[in-house]
């Protein structure tokens, strides 16, 4: 089954970067712990995380089509979710996802991309073998995701590169620039000015260490 996501709108903010080991088992409660700055811990104070995502993530390549260069994307995921329900976190499922995103489009200091994912079955993965796909890069991070608004809220641990906050719309093509207004005035609002952006992604980030 296809799930078509439309455009994300999606402004990336640096909060510390230094490598993390991240620890193997995933603990959705220990973002309290978490060596914060002050407007990102109150952030999280006043829209605690409602979901907690452990993600293993595969960058796929091949070798007669350059689909880094064409500023594509082609990833698996394994993803296994943690829901907050009252005080407690409770698992609630486990899922391989293949996504792939179109070339980037810039709005400012925001980015903007085409999406669409599907389940990432042994058999879909197998068939991408077959035709010359191959694992390129690897990423482990933690998220903890947020909604204020309109906006999805996800503070990322990543492994080797730090800590990062993404804030988010999934909107049509048309309203793109209507998301990247709403998102650079939830910045302003919640005093995130003064962390530097970041426009490459964790992978982009990762090749470049």
């Amino acid at each position: 089954m296809v799930e078509t996501k439309g455009y994300e709108v999606e402004l990336k903010l640096v909060i510390d970067r230094r490598p993390l080991a991240l620890s193997v088992t995933a603990d959705p409660a220990s973002y309290s712990a978490l060596p914060l700055p002050q407007s990102v811990r109150v952030l999280l104070d006043s829209e605690p995380p409602q979901r907690f995502e452990a993600q293993h993530d595969t960058y796929f390549g091949h070798p007669q089509i350059d689909i880094a260069g064409a500023d594509q994307v082609l990833r698996h995921r394994e993803n296994t979710l943690f829901i907050k329900k009252q005080d407690r976190w409770e698992l609630q499922s486990h899922r391989d996802i293949l996504t792939w995103k179109g070339p980037a489009q810039r709005i400012g200091a925001l980015k903007s991309r085409e999406e669409i994912e599907v389940d990432g079955s042994v058999e879909i993965l197998t068939i991408f073998r077959r035709l010359g796909f191959v694992p390129a890069l690897e990423i482990r991070k933690h998220r903890w995701i947020s909604y204020a608004e309109a906006i999805t809220i996800s503070l990322d641990a990543v492994g080797e590169l730090g800590f990062f906050l993404e804030l988010e719309v999934l909107t049509g093509e048309k309203e793109r620039e209507a998301a990247a207004a709403t998102i650079e005035k939830f910045r302003r609002e919640r005093g995130l000015l003064g962390f530097p952006e970041e426009p490459r992604s964790y992978a982009k980030l990762l090749q470049s260490c």
